[in-house]
């Protein structure tokens, strides 16, 4: 496709430094793009030119300029971003990220190098290929996610990723080129005073004019890419998604699923989901997604013969309620596939594996302690109800069947390890080959030299170092070049500097190559222009000044004459004029009466004293100061100005001093070193949002509130570090306001509020304190509300003693080092709609009879529990998310006592909801759901109460109890954990009224001592046993319904138990199933 040139741009043949324009690539809304061949090395580069469409190009001197006086800043703004985004381009090494070789300066611009790639873009790509196989789309966008992983661990987006912006090389390599759009944005919101796009590419997020961009932004991008390149089409505009999304997942399309694995499809719609929440949040989780196979139809099920249930792995006994039996070997014919998969992507251009290898990423590593808590028993349990039901009754004929089939598959497994040993053989001499590569590759990096990367070349086998060692041999041969455009540019300069003359200066800035000398040349010309000009000036002033023929003229050519060759005669003109005006020394007495009216009007610093040195004066010398000083005067009730010079004042304090109540005071920007008090009603304004004005305490508090209506708006606080805790911020009284800051607090907590203090906190950053973030405490009270408050070295909010009852809404609380709130002490106070996550304890910490309302907040992923109730703590607990969390997502212990209703806690990596010590509270109307150990666990004397819940999926059991732990469940729902619905042990007793107990394994099991009162429960359709009795368990049955089951009622040797009035009928097998030496009492 030809290519438009623009009529801005540099003619072929024209010499940048020591490369030569050859043609125009391409040009947009930033600059120009041209192909060019160095001079001394006749290699070709990619030379890009900053040029927005802001600027303009002189058509002589080729020299660039802003359009206008209101886009310079602009300008300058972009050619910063230019030079920044370029050198750490520059710094960027990855054989599938573009290189930038070399930066300068020339045309009043910048111009950046890079290599020159033979090769197609994606774009053309597409177009040859319009039904791409899935390993071909692969190949290239595995490696592409590899470089994007590289640049967002050095904190960089690209955010322009489009099929245009992927090259192809020769050899099959892909490399991400054109970094213009690209910004140091991760975590931080957009600087750009522009906003740059491609539709169809660009997510919905980069729509916006501010917001937090994140990795989630290339990726949508990169899935935009892989949908054309599937389906030739480019995707639907974000924008257009919001409401009513048009595209069909890739997933959904049968025509699809014939070329590409269904992994894959879904890989590709979840990149491209509309918003980036839903999308990959790392590179390494969208290469593994779109590498996942779907397992052969041949695996995908058991025989239906086979036995119900399975023991787990040892390695697997996280949580196991149930007694266990040995289980036959499992065939490791999955794991021998699964080396030869790992095998085949690694011989066929594996090139991710080995770049994963070589950036030595660590998987998390869990750290356990030695000796087991309280909650960790929940996975000391060593009893599976399922394999106590195999122990009891014989196999039928069928299975016995089946386990004489089952050695005929040991044989085909020892065939299997033969295989795996050839697998590993190849594995090794693949690893040999890596650590030869790394030997030939280390000895060329130390020596550093052209013929040592050039060694590299010739011998390598993989050469996963091959651009790399190209470019570091480019990179030599360059700089040898400019060490010769340096020698012959100083003798070019030692002419230059012999003449002395404005012609020999401009010949050097023409013809010089690396131009060291550059900046001396041009200001020595400049120094000669100005001498020949300021010649022609003075006599300009003086033909001026002999026109008017004043005293005034005669003096302004003296002050302002240059060379002043006619300095003489204007002196003694000035003289002559000067002596006219003898009379004028009369004036020297008014003056001096003058100046003594104005001490006394300074002296007295009023608007009358002022006035009255107004209307006396004659010269009036100090009019400007008087009227200015008036002004101030006036104005100490409105708005007055601080700032380092020609503002009202140069401190803060002092402004506030001086002010009338309800005045404003306006910051100018700057640091400001002093601790200021605000004990009168004024407004501290910082003078534009962006914060550039400062508070710095040092030996006392940053800022201390008393006054009832105060507020801080639009400033930066810091408290420095000091041998005692002080608050950056301190309020003890009023109700002021604090509204758009930054505060941090190396010192005590970021902000304290006490003393019936009840501020409105609102839109601030609070965060990376070396105490609290927010310390509430002794009745501080408040809105705090839309905050970011984080990484705080303690909670980021505390809240502590009674009558403290803040407003928490709308923040969001993350990162600390400790919970994100801690309240204890009996603390009150709603805690709302906030987002409370990643901390490195608990997400909330309710203790010391304290009596929080936490309602619809978001909690997840904290490192330990999601909320933790203890110590006579009363919470009220209602319509949260509450998920995701490594310990219990809710903890309660020591006689706490939380009401928890409408909730939802699910996919929490340990227990849905522990209860434990003597804990007690009632659970309403909540969803508990898909937990890694029980959804539920109560132990060591706990007694709470569950009523009307959904309790589910849990990946062990629904509901364990054990250690004497209590508790009355009473119309919940109970259905799909793996293990068991309940399994109640070890001395519990419960209560269970009107409940469903269904599809899972086993729907109630009672052992070791465990007993209770079950009423009017419906078990049913669980797929082994009802109802499993074991090991002296005595529970008490009545008017229950247990139907569907495979066996109703199962009781083995020791087990008792009292069944009085229930159904139990249709199920599968047996509708009772007792053992010998089972006491169980049927009436």
């Amino acid at each position: 496709m030809a290519i438009e040139h623009r009529k801005d741009a540099l003619e072929p043949g024209v010499t940048l430094h020591s490369y030569r324009i050859i043609e125009v690539l391409g040009s947009g809304a930033f600059g120009i793009t041209y192909l060019a061949e160095h001079n001394l090395l006749n290699t070709r580069h990619v030379i890009k030119e900053y040029l927005p469409d802001s600027a303009l190009r002189e058509h002589e001197s080729a020299t660039v300029t802003p359009k206008s006086t209101s886009d310079t800043e602009l300008f300058r703004w972009g050619l910063d971003s230019f030079f920044q985004e370029a050198r750490f381009v520059h710094e960027l090494s990855h054989p599938n990220i573009v290189k930038v070789s070399d930066l300068f300066e020339a045309n009043g611009t910048a111009y950046f190098v890079m290599p020159f790639l033979d090769g197609i873009t994606l774009h053309e790509w597409i177009k040859e290929n319009p039904n791409p196989a899935q390993t071909q789309l692969i190949e290239i966008f595995v490696p592409i996610l590899e470089g994007l992983k590289y640049i967002h661990q050095k904190n960089l987006l690209h955010r322009d990723i489009k099929p245009e912006n992927i090259y192809i090389t020769e050899n099959g390599n892909p490399v991400l080129i054109d970094f213009g759009a690209a910004r140091l944005a991760i975590g931080e919101k957009s600087r750009a005073l522009t906003q740059v796009l491609t539709p169809h590419f660009a997510p919905w997020e980069q729509y916006r004019s501010k917001g937090d961009f994140t990795p989630a932004l290339d990726y949508y991008s990169l899935a935009a890419c892989m949908y054309q390149a599937i389906t030739g089409e480019m995707p639907e505009e974000a924008p257009n998604r919001l409401e009513t999304d048009p595209i069909v997942p890739l997933a959904n399309i049968d025509s699809y699923q014939q070329n590409y694995s269904a992994a894959f499809l879904h890989a590709v719609d979840k990149g491209l989901a509309v918003h980036a929440k839903d999308r990959f949040q790392d590179a390494f989780s969208f290469q593994l997604a779109l590498m996942e196979h779907d397992a052969p139809a041949s695996h995908a099920a058991a025989p239906s013969s086979a036995p119900v249930i399975k023991a787990a792995r040892d390695d697997e006994k996280l949580h196991e309620p149930l007694a266990s039996t040995p289980q036959k070997k499992r065939s490791k014919l999955p794991i021998i596939l699964s080396i030869f998969v790992v095998l085949g992507l690694v011989a066929g251009g594996g090139y991710w594996f080995l770049s994963q290898s070589e950036n030595k990423e660590e998987s998390p590593v869990v750290q356990t302690n030695d000796e087991p808590t309280a909650r960790e028993e929940e996975a000391d349990e060593n009893t599976s109800a399922a394999e106590v039901v195999e122990e009891a009754f014989e196999p039928p004929a069928e299975i016995v069947e089946l386990n004489t089939q089952a050695d005929d598959v040991q044989e085909d497994e020892e065939g299997v390890a033969a295989n795996e040993a050839a697998a590993n053989q190849a594995a090794e001499r693949e690893q040999q080959l890596r650590a030869e590569e790394q030997a030939l590759w280390s000895a060329a990096t130390q020596a550093n030299t052209i013929a040592s990367y050039s060694n590299y070349l010739d011998n390598c086998v993989r050469c996963d170092n091959k651009t790399r060692a190209e470019n570091e041999i480019e990179t030599q041969r360059a700089e040898e070049a400019r060490r010769e455009a340096q020698r012959a540019d100083q003798a070019l300069w030692n002419e230059v500097s012999s003449a002395r003359t404005e012609s020999a200066y401009q010949r050097y800035i023409d013809q010089c190559q690396v131009c060291e000398q550059r900046n001396q040349a041009r200001e020595a010309l400049q120094s000669l222009v100005a001498a020949r000009e300021a010649a022609a000036a003075d006599r300009r002033l003086w033909q001026e000044t002999q026109q008017a023929n004043t005293e005034n003229s005669y003096a302004r050519y003296l002050e302002q004459c240059s060379r002043c060759e006619f300095r003489t005669q204007a002196q003694q003109e000035f003289n002559r004029l000067r002596d006219q005006r003898v009379a004028l020394e009369q004036a020297m007495a008014q003056e001096y009466r003058e100046q003594t009216a104005w001490e006394r009007a300074l002296e007295q610093n009023s608007i009358d004293a002022y006035a009255e040195y107004l209307e006396t004066c004659v010269n009036c010398d100090y009019r400007a100061d008087a009227e200015a000083a008036m002004d101030l005067i006036s104005r100490l009730d409105e708005r007055v100005t601080v700032g380092p010079a020609g503002a009202d004042f140069s401190s803060i304090q002092e402004a506030i001093d001086a002010v009338q109540p309800g005045a404003t005071i306006e910051i100018q920007p700057g640091e400001y070193k002093e601790s200021i008090r605000v004990f009168k009603e004024v407004h501290l304004l910082g003078s534009d949002n962006t914060k550039r004005s400062s508070i710095v305490g040092e030996r006392g508090y940053a800022i201390h509130l008393r006054a009832a209506n105060a507020s801080v708006t639009n400033l930066v606080v810091r408290q420095l570090e000091s041998p005692s805790a002080i608050y950056a911020i301190f309020i003890e009284q009023g109700q002021p306001r604090l509204e758009n800051l930054d505060i941090r607090s190396s010192s005590g907590a970021a902000i304290a509020i006490t003393n019936g203090a009840s501020p409105t906190i609102t839109n601030n950053e609070i965060h990376s304190g070396s105490q609290a973030g927010l310390f509430i405490y002794e009745g501080g009270l408040g809105v705090i509300e839309n905050n970011r408050i984080h990484g705080h070295e303690l909670a980021n909010i505390e809240i502590r003693g009674q009558g403290t009852a803040p407003t928490i809404r709308g923040n969001e609380i993350f990162q600390s080092q400790d919970s994100g709130i801690y309240s204890h002490n009996g603390a009150e106070g709603r805690i709302e709609n906030n987002t409370i996550r990643n901390n490195a304890l608990a997400g909330i910490f309710v203790t010391g009879e304290s009596s929080l309302q936490i309602v619809n907040n978001e909690i997840r992923d904290n490192s330990e529990e999601g909320i933790v109730i203890t110590e006579q703590a009363s919470p009220h607990i209602a319509d949260n998310q509450i998920r995701g969390n490594q310990r219990a997502n809710i903890a309660v212990s020591n006689g706490a006592e939380p009401t928890v209703t409408g909730n939802s806690i699910s996919a929490g990596n340990a227990s849905g909801i522990f209860v434990y010590q003597q804990g007690l509270g009632t659970f309403r109307n909540n969803k508990i759901f898909q937990h890694r150990l029980s959804n539920i666990v109560i132990t060591d004397g706990a007694e709470p109460e569950f009523v009307n819940n959904e309790i589910y999926e849990s990946a062990q059991v629904g509901v364990f109890v054990y250690d004497n732990g209590r508790g009355l469940f009473t119309d919940n729902d109970i259905y799909n954990n793996v293990i068991a619905n309940a399994e109640i042990r070890s001395g519990a007793a419960v209560t269970f009224r009107a409940n469903k107990l269904r599809g899972s394994e086993v729907g109630l099991y009672l052992h070791e001592q465990g007993t209770g009162e079950f009423e009017n429960n419906e078990i049913l359709d669980n797929t082994v046993v009802g109802i499993a009795l074991a090991t002296d368990a005595n529970p008490v049955f009545q008017n229950n319904r247990i139907t569907g089951n495979t066996d109703g009622v199962a009781a083995y040797p020791r087990a008792r138990g009292t069944f009085r009035g229930n159904e139990v009928r249709q199920n599968q097998d047996r509708d009772w199933a007792i053992a010998q030496g089972a006491n169980i009492s049927r009436r």
